[in-house]
């Protein structure tokens, strides 16, 4: 008898149990992810992620010494997090013992002073990224598998294609933050309890295998996922508006055991009583789970519960957000769906786009798949409408509704790929069953089946995915999607920058010979010094002090998001902006890192200086030379000149260097100011060390032609007049404007 063909619906249909065919695909899943996750593991750090090193770190010192009370280290809590990154510095740790100069920290070689470390070299790094893309990509091969099982294996392919090569999400798998186990755990955790609401009646009530394993696991798997981080609790109203969307339900007519996917379960009714009763196991299942992993709470609950609320409460008012042009310490309800649309890649949200289509164009013959994609709706606009109610906005909180929102997209593309590409064939006789899919069976006589067409056109979609992942690899937080950018530049709407390209600014200074003598400020100085091999200070967000600690160093690496807030302070950002640009770590246009000259001027420096001129102008003030930018400037530019001093001892407070061009005939244009652009009062600048001062004389009212240039000091005195030091630094050609 000839095989009837497969239709569309044939091939998208859940797969009940694991076919021997997916163990094969399970393995190539994993490995993917797991390489995804683990090229150039050493690069980028996140501006977060040092410290989860060191919670980790101190996770397993506290541990290690019996300390149980002392696990709580955070409200977020990112317990799951310091399991994971306390596990792994542990075993480097017990690698230090045996090697004590292996990783290069300088600690006792043993295990609980080295898990005392303040700092992490770069190869510290290496281990617990591996631990993380290892449970990471184990939890991408369980979503498969769910979404498989759910709503079949094209789609449960598709999703994960998706997933595994959208750049944001793929960004925060890699990263050591609370956000990779988050979305992980939470997402095995929404699909679980999905599957076991959609499981046929006998199934729920023990009839057949092992009653409510679904739900168990869905519970495990979401404390794991709170406990990661606590936004997740959103999926608790979530979940609790599934179950009350399906008791409202008129009927289950509709969906009943005759209906398509009916072997699978057709999320029917059980009743007021069985649902509640479930949905009261599922959130125990969450607290023992809580309970379980937390030190913290077997021996001080109502302490550490009392400090992650008070800690709660505390992050939800911090502001100095950058949002639409304006540094706010409030983000509108606005802030998330642009995050989707400027976050998420064109493929992904057009897959969203034709999944609501083809929803609506095919609500009566496909209920069930519609129905599930209702869920799912409904489960992300639940935490998408939870986080935009809370006061701290940050675009990696939508990581949690990513994998969902993977399904819909991949549901939408193979709808539209059946629909497009599959009919023409219905008709056609097919040799091989749909469980050659992906296989690479011939169907024979050079005609391709439909799974061959719809196989086409996902690896089709996907391989045009994987030239974004290659372009942007390893920093895929510079990903913004191309469609917005058109429309509005991304740096103009959100905060840019969480520490990437820090790392290669940090490689470019190492070039220097000097560098492991240098002390370089940095924004995000954590994402910065493990890849430096000098010194390295921050760059706070407020400058609490008149003497900042950027004035004692040789290099300064300013950040982009610095120059959209404004911080520490604007008129330290200009300075620095009037000051020769070393080097800039660009991406896609935009500058991230911009390396100045710091204060302070190294040896080099002043070997370096192009008009060296020693000279001790008073016994408080020694000159070492001067530099001039540019040949020949026009009177329609500013000369810039840089000077080297040195001060024995502080001189007062408003003391200025006055520079001064002035011709034969009188002409003259000066610029008298404190060092540092006056940013800096004298007598804060630091003492017995070279230093650095670039200032600007304007041009505009001179005439071309020769000009003498000085350079002098007023220093005032209490009841006198203010005392003048003045040298002669040469000449300057000025030449005729254009």
């Amino acid at each position: 008898m000839e095989k009837q063909p497969k239709t569309s619906e044939d091939l998208l249909k859940p797969s009940s149990g694991l076919a021997v065919r997916d163990l094969p695909i399970s393995l190539v899943i994993f490995l993917v992810a797991l390489v995804l996750r683990l090229l150039e593991v050493d690069v980028p750090i996140n501006a977060d992620e040092e410290l989860w090193m060191y919670r980790g770190t101190a996770f397993a010192l506290h541990l290690f010494e019996g300390d149980l009370a002392g696990t709580y280290l955070r409200h977020h809590p990112g317990v799951t997090n310091m399991w994971l990154t306390g596990s792994s510095m542990f075993l480097n740790c017990l690698w230090h013992k045996l090697h004590p100069q292996f990783w290069g920290i300088d600690q006792p070689a043993s295990v609980g002073a080295c898990l005392n470390v303040m700092s992490f070299p770069i190869g510290l790094w290496i281990l617990p990224r591996i631990f993380q893309a290892i449970v990471t990509a184990g939890c991408i091969v369980a979503i498969y598998d769910l979404v498989r099982r759910l709503i079949g294996r094209p789609i449960a392919l598709m999703t994960i294609g998706l997933l595994m090569l959208e750049p944001f999400f793929l960004a925060y798998q890699r990263y050591l933050t609370t956000d990779a186990l988050q979305s992980s755990f939470g997402a095995v955790g929404l699909l679980a309890m999905l599957l076991y609401l959609k499981q046929p009646l006998g199934q729920v009530e023990g009839a057949t295998g092992r009653p409510r394993k679904w739900l168990l696991l869905s519970g495990v798997m979401t404390g794991l996922s709170i406990l990661s981080k606590i936004p997740s609790v959103f999926v608790i109203p979530a979940v609790l508006t599934w179950l009350i969307v399906i008791e409202l339900r008129n009927g289950e007519a509709a969906l009943s055991e005759n209906h398509n996917f009916s072997p699978q379960g057709s999320f029917s009714r059980r009743g007021w009583p069985r649902q509640g009763l479930d949905f009261v196991l599922w959130l125990m299942t969450i607290g023992m789970t809580a309970f379980l992993i937390w030190p913290a709470l077997w021996v001080a609950p109502i302490d550490t519960l009392t400090q992650l609320l008070t800690g709660l409460r505390e992050e939800s008012t911090r502001g100095a957000f950058f949002y639409l042009g304006q540094t706010t310490d409030v983000i509108g309800p606005s802030f998330y769906p642009l995050v989707l649309f400027y976050r998420l890649s064109p493929i992904f949200l057009l897959g969203l786009v034709i999944a609501v289509i083809m929803a609506f164009r095919h609500r009566g013959d496909r209920q069930h798949s519609v129905f599930l994609l209702l869920l799912m709706v409904i489960g992300s606009l639940w935490m998408l409408g939870m986080l935009s109610i809370i006061g701290s906005k940050i675009d990696r909180y939508i990581s949690l509704v990513i994998p969902l929102l993977a399904v819909l997209s991949a549901t939408g593309w193979v709808w539209l790929w059946t629909e497009a590409r599959v009919k023409p064939w219905q008709r056609l006789p097919i040799s091989e069953p749909a469980s050659g899919f992906f296989l690479g069976r011939s169907s024979g006589k050079g005609t391709a089946p439909p799974r061959r067409s719809l196989a086409a056109g996902m690896v089709g979609l996907l391989l045009v995915q994987s030239v974004v992942v290659v372009i942007y690899q390893p920093n895929y937080l510079t990903y913004f999607n191309p469609l917005a950018q058109l429309i509005y530049p991304a740096e103009r709407v959100f905060m840019i920058g969480q520490g990437e390209g820090l790392d290669q600014a940090a490689r470019w200074i190492n070039r220097s010979p000097e560098a492991k003598d240098m002390t370089v400020a940095a924004w995000y100085a954590s994402a910065f010094h493990p890849y430096f091999e000098g010194n390295v200070v921050p760059i706070p967000k407020v400058t609490e002090t008149t003497s900042p600690l950027w004035l004692n160093t040789h290099r300064v690496a300013l950040y982009i998001n610095q120059y959209q807030r404004d911080l520490p302070e604007r008129e330290m950002l200009d300075y620095f902006s009037a000051q020769p640009l070393l080097h800039s770590v660009r991406f896609h246009g935009l500058d991230y890192v911009k390396i100045y000259p710091g204060p302070v001027a190294t040896p080099g420096d002043l070997a370096a200086i192009a008009e060296p001129q020693s000279v001790k102008v008073s016994d408080r003030i020694q000159f070492y030379g001067h530099e001039l930018k540019g040949d020949r400037p026009t009177p329609d530019q500013a000369l810039q000149v840089t000077t080297y001093w040195e001060f024995a001892d502080a001189l007062p407070a408003e003391s200025k260097l006055v520079l001064t061009l002035k011709n034969s005939t009188d002409e003259i244009s000066t610029t008298a100011d404190r060092l540092m652009g006056g940013y800096i009062a004298m007598d804060k600048v630091p003492q017995n060390i070279p230093l650095r001062e670039s200032q600007t004389i304007p041009l505009e009212t001179l005439s071309p032609g020769r000009y003498n240039l000085t350079a002098s000091w007023q220093v005032p005195a209490p009841q006198q007049p203010a005392a003048s030091y003045k040298l002669s630094l040469g000449s300057v050609e000025i030449g005729a404007g254009s």
